[in-house]
Parts: structure tokens; C-alpha cells; sequence
């Protein structure tokens, strides 16, 4: 024992059961009670190597956590496995850092992704808080596929471009579908590459879901059909979400598309221009939506159709296009660039206030 108080030299035996207080903390317990906080997939076999296969480890693992109620942990490096992680009921998924690399090394097709959130299966209850915080994520497929996955948190996950690889892999896509109150926060960054039709962020179906601070970005590939992010209705109607913070860039069709999209609002988003064909000119696609709010965006281009009590406030916009098929559209303090041209009657009952001019 140093005159600081704190012990320097070897321990012999079982010391599990000895008590020692953490740095900065004030009350002392067990080797034992700290190893038990979560579940490390070290203590199943897990190595990250980045070579083996990890499958196995990372099961028990699953299992003895949801045993425990507790979290799986995976410390720094590359912990490989050979099918996708599924998702269990209660059983948070955290990592060190970025450093924390979960790899889909083999999976069976291209469209496996690494982790997966699927309510639809069994493995995860519609009612379950599913948690995944501060991992790297790689396969072909993409980093995390949710389906009726409710009320998640995705944090501080980055899912980077893959390997060069075959064109229709499409790495760090994400697919969300019939998926409620799921947060993604806090810098999560969805990267994909590929030169198939493929979405930075695709949301079907979905209601309350706020994506906030998170960074989606598209490779500019001409030609390709591919939207920064896509949110569109076909069954239960997507709506009330937020998306705050963050970018967007599609490669060929639009940077945001909604369509069939109720009562939300995009805040601060960083829309860049459309690229490629057939739609280079638009950054923003809104259909057959009805109260949708964008604010304080500088998007290049907008187009609104068959749409109802669309507004944009304090949005700085060189082409605005709306077709005759909506109605009730409101442009508050907002700056639109006339001379660009549009290709329509501006629709129906269009209201402007505040200091909306022409630049």
C-alpha cells in the first residue's frame, strides 16, 4: 500500500470476494460484483481477432445475460462472426467504442445485415426496449435491420463503407420496417456504398420515430437509383417523427423523399443537391403527404405533389416546384429563388408571411 492509498504488487488466489473501492468512488465492492455488471463475451470464448468465428460465444453470451438481465459487452477490436447477431428481448447490446467492431465475415446472402431486431420472429417482443450504443458495425448486408422493433435506441453507431467488394453489396444500409418509437442519436453515422438501387435510410411503414444528430451520406454514382433517406407509407402510414441535426445526400433520385408521410418535421437537416438521373435537379421530394414541416434547411431544390398543408419556415430554396394537386402549402420567412423557374401553378391556396422574399 503506496502512502496515496492505493496497493501496488501481485495477488495470489481467489480474490473474487475482496472489496475495493473504484477511483473517485465511495464504496468499496467485490471483484466478483464488478465482472457481474455485464456480460463480456471474453468470458465465452469471444476473440477479437477479427478471424474467429465468434457465432457461438456471442450466443451464450446472449443467453446468460437475459438470464442475469444484464448487457453483452464487446471490449476494442475485431469480434468476426459467422450469421447475423439476432437481437434478445432485454439484452442491450453495448461496445467500448468505434473501436468495437461487430463483422459479419460469412453470411449466407447479401442481404444479411449484422444485427438483427425482429419483433415479427419471437426473438424480440413488440414491447421490448431494444439497445445498441457505440459499436461499429460491417457486413454486406448493412449494420442493423429492424422489423417491428419498438421503442430502440440506436446510439453512437457507426456503420462505415465496406470493402471493395461485388456492385450489388450494399454496406452500412440500414432498413427500418414497421417499426415504432426507435431513436436513433447521438452522431449515428449510416455510410453505404453500392451501385444498386439502395437507401441510406429507408423507413416503411413507421411512426414516432425521432432520428436525430445522425449523418446520412450517399456516394454521388450517376445513374443510380438511390435516395439519402426514403420515409414511405404503404400500410399503417408513417408519421409523427423528427428527424434534427445531421445530412443528407442521395446519388439518384432524392437526398429526401417522403412519401405518404403524416404530421412531422425535419429541423436542421443538411440537405445537399440531387445527383444523377432522373431527378437531378431535386434535393426534396414530398408526396402525398400531409403536415410536414421543414425548417431552417438550405436546400437546393424542393418539390412538393398531391400534398396538403406543407410548410417550409426560414428555408433558403432555389427552385421550388408544387403541383396542382396541393393544397394549403405555407412558406413563412423563408427565401425562394423565382428566377430559377418552376414548372407549375404553385397549387392550391399557397400562404406566404413573414419575410419571404425572392434572392
Amino acid at each position: 500500500m503506496n502512502g496515496n492509498g492505493y496497493f501496488s504488487g501481485t495477488l495470489f488466489g481467489d480474490v473474487s470476494s475482496a472489496n475495493f473501492t473504484a477511483f473517485g468512488g465511495t464504496v468499496a465492492r467485490s471483484l466478483a460484483a464488478r465482472g457481474a455488471d455485464v456480460v463480456n463475451v471474453e468470458d465465452f470464448g469471444a476473440r477479437n481477432d477479427g478471424v474467429t468465428n465468434n457465432s457461438s460465444a456471442i450466443a451464450a453470451a446472449q443467453a446468460a445475460a437475459q438470464a442475469a438481465g444484464k448487457a453483452i459487452f464487446f471490449p476494442d477490436g475485431v469480434w468476426a462472426f459467422g450469421t447475423p447477431i439476432i437481437y434478445k428481448a432485454s439484452v442491450p447490446i453495448l461496445c467500448n467504442s468505434h473501436n468495437s467492431v461487430l463483422k459479419l465475415t460469412a453470411p449466407a446472402t447479401t442481404a444479411d445485415y449484422a444485427i438483427l431486431i425482429d419483433g415479427s420472429s419471437g426473438a424480440v417482443s413488440r414491447s421490448d426496449n431494444a439497445d445498441i450504443e457505440n459499436c461499429t458495425l460491417q457486413s454486406v448486408g448493412g449494420g442493423i435491420h429492424l422489423k417491428e422493433a419498438h421503442r430502440s435506441l440506436i446510439e453512437n453507431v457507426y456503420v462505415p463503407r465496406g470493402v471493395a467488394g461485388p456492385a450489388f453489396f450494399n454496406e452500412g444500409s440500414m432498413l427500418v420496417m414497421f417499426t415504432r418509437d426507435v431513436q436513433t442519436t447521438n452522431g449515428t453515422q449510416i455510410n453505404p456504398s453500392g451501385a444498386i438501387p439502395t437507401y441510406g435510410f429507408l423507413m416503411q411503414d413507421s411512426a414516432n420515430f425521432p432520428i436525430n444528430a445522425t449523418q446520412l451520406i450517399m456516394p454521388i454514382t450517376e445513374g443510380a437509383q438511390i435516395d439519402g433517406i426514403n420515409i414511405s407509407s404503404n400500410t399503417f402510414g408513417s408519421g409523427y417523427f423528427t428527424i434534427t441535426g445531421g445530412a443528407s445526400e442521395g446519388s439518384g433520385n432524392y437526398d429526401l423523399n417522403l412519401n405518404g408521410v403524416m404530421s412531422s418535421t425535419i429541423h436542421g437537416l443538411h440537405i445537399e443537391s440531387g445527383h444523377g438521373a432522373p431527378n437531378a435537379d431535386t434535393a426534396v421530394n414530398i408526396q402525398n403527404s400531409s403536415q410536414v414541416s421543414i425548417y431552417g434547411e438550405q436546400v437546393s431544390n424542393v418539390n412538393i405533389a398531391s400534398s396538403k398543408a406543407v410548410e417550409l419556415n426560414s428555408v433558403l430554396v432555389s427552385q421550388l416546384n408544387i403541383d396542382a394537386a396541393s393544397t394549403d402549402t405555407i412558406i413563412s420567412d423563408s427565401q425562394i429563388n423565382w428566377n430559377n423557374g418552376y414548372t407549375n401553378d404553385l397549387g392550391v391556396n399557397t400562404w406566404y408571411s413573414g419575410n419571404t422574399s425572392d434572392y
